[in-house]
């Protein structure tokens, strides 16, 4: 069952999908100085544009319609690197990384649905004499740069651009010696964020302040080979730039003055076997994730409305309508161990395997914000998340694989992975003593086989021909693989493994196949 995929006066039609349209250019050129420097620098440009469509309700609840929330960028960038070879075994490289970056974001009316007299604006100040928009746009790719609203009174609920510019220095030195390396990097950088708000603010008053922020990162690590042996170990320290979301509060142009960089530690060490028959890694992690901000969206239950909207006002929640919910100051402490291998026992034959065991958690409280989807702030508080899993990515996973050549050009291949200890990316709240605690819903552990064939031809001496089916989920096994929910079950006839039904999760792929030809010259 497909949620998004409805009935439209007889026509099945999907509801929610997404567009998009970003040709990239890059200009690249390679300068040999001499037989110890060089210099290659990278231009690219990215002009881009699409979003995203999907089911809305209007203010007053008449009707729904569908929208797309657009996000169009124009994207410049240069970066150049010297590299400078200091001795035999030192090596020097030093460069910089300037980005010029504006993005355009509106929501656009693509189909009014049942709303045969138009969609409410949704209270752009520059047009209270125009409350409805008729309008509606394509959500074809091919006309995402031309089939837009060039009127700024058909763009409903949010019309505003976004400019961040970013300069940046880079440097690193590496030693490299009878099997001992050693490296250090750095780097600094300044990015200048503004926002220009077209729906909120009249004209004169549309831009915000330019905010300013400084970032730096460093890193350093050691490795050491002896024969079949490797061992290694980094560390690093990230103190990133907050996100142009985090800067600039309630989607206007208030400015957080309380937004700090990210602070980002990072510990790791390993282990390298690597043999004729054998190559094994091992890998031990800890990561330290500080002053994260981290977002969610979900369904509005009945519940919510009650919480959120007492006075039963159709224009600020109904039940079914997005809600979004923002999370400050979040900490996340991550760690845990990882192994593969690739073992061929025989000359036609390799077999493979993987194992990942981590303890991604939360820790402390964080500053919750929830809004609407007309992003008006419903409500905010506290919330505890000490010792929660952190979601959307399995904290236990292995797998098995085996690929066999069984004639010249011909190869077969399998691939068993098993997924556990997944959890839903939203929280529930609890209230125990006076005090909100968060809890996340851990998700029903999946295995998944997939397998493929592969064909390769020679052509000619220069030229050849690669044939490739692949089969995903082989078994058809019916999963769980994401959830932004965290309902408990009020019912075990409205559940399913342990998952009450009323909860927003995504249904994995069930058995799929996809062929590739691919020509080399």
């Amino acid at each position: 069952y497909n949620d998004n995929y409805k009935d439209a006066n007889g026509v099945m039609m999907n509801a929610q999908k997404n567009f998009y349209h970003k040709p990239v250019a890059n200009l690249n050129w390679d300068w040999t100085i001499d037989d110890k420097s060089s210099l290659s620098t990278v231009v690219y440009a990215s002009l881009a544009a699409g979003g995203g469509q999907s089911l809305r309700s209007d203010k007053y609840n008449k009707g729904k319609y569908l929208a797309a929330d657009v996000n169009n960028h124009q994207w410049f960038g240069i970066v150049s690197n010297y590299n400078r070879k200091l001795s035999e075994s030192l090596n020097f490289n030093v460069g910089f990384d300037v980005r010029d970056y504006k993005g355009t974001h509106y929501r656009k009316l693509t189909d009014p649905l049942g709303n045969t007299n138009g969609v409410v604006l949704g209270g752009n100040v520059n047009f209270p004499n125009k409350p409805l928009v008729t309008n509606t746009y394509s959500t074809n790719p091919w006309k995402a740069f031309s089939s837009k609203p060039d009127s700024r009174e058909d763009r409903l609920a949010w019309d505003y651009n976004q400019y961040i510019r970013y300069g940046g220095l880079f440097g690193q030195l590496e030693y490299a010696k009878n099997g001992f390396t050693a490296f250090f990097q750095g780097s600094v950088s300044e990015q200048q964020n503004k926002r220009s708000d077209y729906f909120q603010y009249t004209p004169g008053n549309e831009d915000s302040k330019d905010v300013n922020n400084f970032g730096y990162n460093t890193k350093g690590g050691v490795s050491y080979t002896m024969g079949h042996h490797s061992v290694f170990g980094n560390a690093g320290y990230y103190s990133r730039q907050p996100y142009q979301n985090n800067i600039f509060m309630n989607f206007a142009n208030d400015i957080n003055e309380n937004a700090e960089n990210e602070k980002i530690l990072g510990l790791e060490a390993g282990y390298k076997f690597a043999s004729r028959f054998l190559d094994v890694n091992v890998n031990v992690y800890r990561t330290t994730w500080e002053n994260r901000v981290t977002g969610s969206s979900s369904l509005a239950t009945a519940d919510d409305v009650k919480k959120y909207n007492p006075t039963n006002d159709p224009g600020i929640l109904v039940e079914g309508a997005y809600l979004y919910t923002t999370n400050y100051g979040v900490k996340q402490v991550h760690r845990g161990v990882e192994v593969d291998f690739e073992a061929r026992p025989i000359e036609k034959l390799s077999l493979t395997g993987f194992l990942s065991i981590g303890d991604w958690k939360y820790d402390g409280a964080v500053n919750s914000v929830v809004r609407n989807d007309n992003r008006i702030e419903l409500g905010r508080s506290q919330v505890n998340l000490t010792g929660e899993h952190v979601g959307n990515a399995a904290q236990t996973s292995y797998g098995f694989g085996a690929k066999y050549k069984m004639f010249k050009g011909l190869s077969v291949d399998a691939n068993y992975r098993y997924y556990e200890r997944l959890y839903a990316s939203n929280y529930r709240r609890e209230v125990i003593d006076g005090q909100t605690y968060g809890r996340y819903m851990k998700l029903p552990s999946f295995n998944l086989l997939d397998g493929g064939l592969s064909y390769n031809v020679k052509v000619s001496d220069k030229n050849s021909m690669s044939f490739r089916v692949n089969m995903n989920n082989v078994l058809n096994k019916f999963y769980i693989s994401e959830a932004t929910s965290s309902n408990l079950v009020t019912d075990v006839n409205n559940s399913w493994n342990g998952i009450d039904t009323s909860n927003f999760v995504l249904i994995g792929q069930g058995r799929t196949w996809n062929a590739s030809v691919k020509f080399t010259f």
